[in-house]
């Protein structure tokens, strides 16, 4: 009977720390969205070492809330306390052109699952040179100006650009639509998105209206001295805007477009994969033009653009051009940079352009009518002006052996498809 009872006692204990040990490891479930916005954040001044804490998906909207009405948070803190699940719920953007995060936003590794937006954020923005234009923002954050964003996962997005009056610009990206660095820096950096879906459905009529669209961010505008840094990021996304009525559509599986004056850019420790269904739209006799890359476009000046230990990979579904020449050039694709050009200053003509450093990639295209595949392994194709170098920069299907990437950081066991660790 001692003997029994000894093993019902210890059957019982055993059950006791298995119980507990499951409960230690088991990963938390993330806060469900149910619409609503909550009226403060959980905790925390904004200080850095007393950051807000945001741990449920209403405190997050109440972000957005407050940001949108005017409260750029310059320069205070915020950290995700959870796991976020906002349920396809219709999000509001964070922030918008007139009224940009200016904060810092650590996601301590969390997620943010199924991000619906169907709603940008459109605005009129006077430059500071005193050029005035309406433009569209769409993202996680709209709009952030001199902010860092980081540690952060966003797992299963759809996004619609959806934009029945012209803008000059439609800017969409998972993370944040427009980054803007006026003063200081902005930093992006340990990033990681999943299963994004971005689709442009830009029905108003009008002249030169720009589709930017990156798997991260849509467009950076940089100027006067300034540092914009992305690092450590991976995005897997599709981009799908052939029934856009726009006239340009860059698009890139990082980064839109790039925009620099008289600022410094660097995109290092990245892998990108994208599958992008491009825009022919013929209007008034014009084809809309496609530029693609890891970055759609870049614009160097006179301060260093650098990409440094990228990977990036596009899968083009190409249209059936029915042997129509111009749609055929309508498509500029190459696997880091589609498009590039210098913006030559007056009193700095001779100015440092573009550096490149451990840069992989390559580009499939699918044809609609064959179902045929294509490797292209272009890289960029830089323009004449600035200087640039290169090192150990090729174009291929997958990393060659001798990668040159620090192992530290990155996973390549499978060579065709490395990851960030």
């Amino acid at each position: 009977m001692k003997t029994i009872k000894t093993l019902v006692s210890t059957f019982l204990i055993m059950t006791c720390i298995v119980t507990l040990l499951t409960a230690c490891f088991k990963s938390p479930q993330p806060k469900i969205w149910d619409g609503t916005v909550a009226e403060s954040f959980s905790g925390g001044n904004g200080q850095k070492d007393a950051p807000f804490e945001i741990s449920t998906p209403a405190e997050l909207a109440y972000l957005a809330k407050s940001v949108n009405e005017g409260n750029e948070y310059q320069e205070q803190y915020f950290i995700l306390k959870n796991d976020l699940d906002l349920v396809n719920i219709s999000w509001t953007p964070i922030g918008n052109g007139n009224h940009p995060f200016m904060g810092n936003f650590d996601g301590k590794g969390h997620t943010i699952k199924n991000l619906k937006i169907s709603q940008s954020a459109r605005y009129t923005y006077a430059y500071p040179t005193g050029k005035e234009a309406v433009y569209s923002d769409t993202g996680l954050f709209a709009t952030i100006q001199d902010a860092s964003i980081q540690n952060l996962v966003i797992d299963g997005t759809t996004i619609v650009v959806a934009d029945t009056n012209p803008a000059y610009l439609h800017n969409a990206g998972v993370l944040c639509g427009t980054v803007r660095t006026y003063q200081k820096s902005s930093v992006v950096s340990n990033i990681d998105i999943k299963n994004a879906k971005v689709t442009a459905e830009v029905t108003a009529k009008g002249y030169l209206q720009k589709l930017c669209v990156g798997g991260l961010v849509g467009y950076i505008y940089a100027y006067n001295n300034t540092t914009t840094t992305i690092s450590l990021v991976e995005a897997d996304s599709s981009i799908f805007c052939a029934d856009s009525l726009s006239s340009d559509n860059y698009m890139g599986s990082v980064l839109g477009v790039l925009h620099l004056k008289d600022a410094t850019f660097t995109l290092e420790n990245g892998v990108a994969y994208q599958t992008l269904t491009p825009n022919l739209y013929q209007y008034y006799y014009t084809v809309s033009d496609n530029f693609c890359g890891a970055i759609g476009s870049a614009q160097a000046s006179a301060q260093p653009f650098t990409v440094k230990n990228v990977f990036s990979k596009l899968t083009i579904n190409k249209p059936d051009l029915e042997g129509n020449k111009y749609l055929d050039q309508a498509i500029v694709a190459n696997a880091i940079i589609g498009d590039s050009y210098y913006h030559a200053l007056k009193d700095d003509p001779d100015a440092v352009g573009y550096k490149f450093e451990n840069v992989f990639g390559c580009v499939e295209h699918i044809d609609a009518k064959t179902g045929k595949k294509t490797i292209t392994t272009e890289l960029y194709e830089l323009p004449e002006g600035p200087d640039f170098a290169q090192i150990n920069c090729q174009g291929c299907e997958a990393l060659p052996e001798n990668h040159g990437f620090d192992t530290n950081i990155w996973d390549i066991s499978d060579v065709s498809n490395p990851k960030l660790k």
